[in-house]
């Protein structure tokens, strides 16, 4: 298998090479990570899954390129999707990472803020549709934003829960009452992250690094309120994003709606420690 990825490695970067030595890390979710160091002594960081996977990948590469291309946020330089004979791999340059500071926050907001502002679209969605870890997110083209994420965001998630059988009530219910929530918000359609947690902020030498992109063209809001799921940012991040992008009345109360779609998310993926949560955030929202 490493024979095969040091060649493709070779390959993508022009010159011929090999891996030196490899650290494999506790496997997340499907993926196997490897940090990799070559016969230069470049590091590489790989992710590795199996045949059936490779959608995933193929995802994160594509929202990759998609971000690097507005040349706003800064998401990781993905090098190359590769194949083996154990399943499919992406690689990029290692990192090494450090904590956000004043500096750097100021530089992710004003990164935010243009890619918020970059390109032009009419309507809300993307041409395919994507993954945010290993959910599918649907991403069909909607003129109202109200429905695009009520249908397609909130709406979604409670269906797949409730074929986990985790039921909260009926999914139309909540899907209306979404839209009535949102009628009077149509926001101009943002490229956005669509997973901008602050887990996925990377600090690296070459400066803030937005991991794990799940982008659609949506309200700009979603990408702050889910940065702020666990606790606000720096005064200097705020700073930063306002002075480019003033925030539509009403946000204060917005916010706590997109961050159910991530709260939603999680429950999903990791499962009981989020149900009383969510739960929670159900009831104060709904009741």
């Amino acid at each position: 298998m490493w024979q095969s990825i040091a060649e493709q490695i070779s390959h993508s970067l022009g010159y011929q090479t090999h891996i030196e030595s490899k650290t494999k890390f506790d496997k997340l979710g499907l993926f196997d990570h490897y940090r990799l160091t070559l016969q230069n002594g470049q590091c590489l960081y790989l992710k590795l899954t199996d045949k059936s996977n490779r959608h995933l990948l193929e995802s994160e590469f594509d929202t990759c390129q998609t971000l690097a291309n507005t040349q706003t946020l800064i998401p990781p330089e993905a090098i190359s999707l590769g194949q083996c004979k154990e399943g499919y791999f992406l690689y990029y340059p290692w990192q090494t990472e450090q904590p956000l500071c004043i500096k750097s926050s100021s530089q992710l907001g004003i990164q935010l803020a243009k890619l918020h502002n970059w390109g032009e679209q009419k309507q809300f969605g993307f041409d395919s549709d994507n993954y945010i870890v290993s959910t599918l997110q649907p991403n069909r083209w909607t003129d109202k934003w109200a429905d695009f994420f009520a249908e397609q965001r909130i709406g979604w998630l409670l269906a797949l829960l409730a074929e986990q059988g985790l039921y909260f009530g009926q999914v139309d219910d909540f899907v209306e009452q979404t839209k009535q929530r949102l009628k009077h918000h149509q926001p101009v359609p943002s490229l956005i992250h669509g997973h901008l947690c602050p887990e996925n902020i990377k600090l690296t030498p070459q400066g803030p690094r937005c991991i794990q992109p799940a982008c659609y063209w949506g309200d700009a809001e979603c990408d702050l309120a889910m940065l702020e799921f666990n606790s606000p940012l720096p005064d200097s991040f705020y700073q930063a994003y306002l002075a480019y992008r003033p925030l539509a009345h009403g946000y204060e109360e917005r916010r706590h709606l997109y961050r159910l779609y991530y709260r939603l998310l999680l429950l999903l993926q990791y499962g009981g420690q989020h149900l009383e949560s969510t739960q929670q955030e159900l009831y104060e929202l709904f009741q």
